[in-house]
């Protein structure tokens, strides 16, 4: 998972993040004392209209599609329709 969070930072700079470079061997392995269940959908924190009822990633891409497309790079990245 880590590795999928900054890709686009490896992407964008052409480099490995420094938290990669220093977490990647101990953090391949799921830390002890971290439960293992059911997924907590985390709070929708933007306007109602990108809000998906139980999707909070849907949510999340709506609301990235819709107001935060300019922080792309659209040189380098493709945002997703």
């Amino acid at each position: 998972m880590m590795g999928s969070v900054f890709h686009p930072i490896n992407i964008r700079y052409s480099k490995e993040h420094l938290t990669i470079t220093k977490c990647k061997t101990p953090l391949m392995f799921i830390p002890k004392g971290i439960p293992d269940g059911f997924f907590t959908e985390p709070p929708q924190c933007m306007p109602d209209e990108y809000k998906v009822e139980g999707d909070s990633v849907q949510a999340y891409w709506n609301y990235y599609i819709g107001e935060k497309h300019i922080v792309a790079n659209p040189k380098i990245e493709k945002i997703y329709e």
